[in-house]
């Protein structure tokens, strides 16, 4: 119960009135969350990181990334998440929100939208000048600098709207209504449902099924549907 206000918030600010878009949504966020119950984070990439995801500073923050492997993950040369190679970027800016969003780059996005940096601060496409691949990188290029990560993930009490609100500005900024829009109010089934699926992460068609089933139900709650 504790995410309602936040819900709700965020339903009024990213979706006009419309039962099949919500439901699309409540659907995602069900499935990413284990309905609003499980951390609002991605995985670790190693099994320490994974036995460190047990402990209360993961879903309350703030996050150390002690556990943490540096240069697996997303540190990949020449990536285009605007991740340091080699860094402990690909952790720290691991898939966070009710929706994911992943990457450094990614983050800077968001954070510009939240007013939590400036534009001003940070060269656009950082990772694409060069001498960012170099060793040591070029110390003229300006990455964001985003010092709390966490911001967008972390349980605690008082922090319910942001986890919910960067999945409603994912979901704004990919322009998914467009996609659930042709949907029938009366149909009980999601047929769209892959298709926003692939959207929030075309990796991981193994799980189109278990999504399409979140969405469905809350068709059957909130639309004509039976």
């Amino acid at each position: 119960m504790r995410y309602v206000n936040a819900i709700n918030f965020v339903l009024r600010k990213y979706f006009p009135i419309n039962k099949i878009r919500v439901s699309h949504f409540l659907g995602q966020v069900a499935h990413e969350t284990a309905s609003l119950d499980g951390p609002m984070v991605e995985r670790g990439n190693n099994a320490l990181s994974r036995r460190y995801e047990t402990a209360t500073n993961y879903y309350t923050g703030p996050d150390t990334y002690s556990y943490f492997v540096i240069g697996e993950g997303y540190e990949k040369l020449h990536n285009t998440l605007g991740n340091k190679y080699n860094s402990g970027d690909g952790i720290k800016f691991r898939g966070r929100g009710s929706l994911q969003i992943t990457g450094r780059a990614a983050y800077s996005v968001y954070w510009l939208y939240r007013g939590w940096i400036d534009a001003g601060d940070f060269d656009a496409n950082w990772w694409s000048k060069s001498g960012w691949w170099s060793t040591p990188v070029n110390s003229s290029i300006r990455p964001a600098i985003i010092d709390s990560p966490q911001l967008i993930s972390a349980r605690s009490s008082g922090n319910e709207f942001n986890p919910i609100d960067v999945g409603g500005w994912f979901w704004a900024l990919h322009s998914i209504n467009a996609i659930c829009d042709p949907e029938n109010n009366s149909d009980s089934q999601a047929p769209l449902s892959n298709g926003v699926s692939a959207v929030i992460n075309r990796y991981d068609t193994p799980t189109f099924p278990g999504r399409k089933v979140h969405v469905e139900s809350a068709k059957k709650i909130l639309c004509d549907a039976i």
